[in-house]
């Protein structure tokens, strides 16, 4: 397996995070990490208890 190399823009919950790879924006689902969701309306995901406090961890 190789490692690709990409820069981290926007963090959106505490297990999926957005990167720039090669000038494309790319979600990225962490494998083996299964996080409290934040509320998403349009997806009619309502916000999970400790759902904002995995993302601040996410984000340190």
């Amino acid at each position: 397996m190789r490692a690709i190399q990409a820069t981290v823009t926007s963090i959106s919950d505490g297990d999926t995070v957005h990167v720039n790879l090669n000038g494309r924006d790319e979600r990225v689902r962490m494998i083996g990490v299964n996080c409290p969701e934040i509320s998403h309306p349009d997806l009619g995901i309502k916000e999970e208890p400790y759902g904002r406090e995995a993302k601040a961890y996410t984000e340190r």
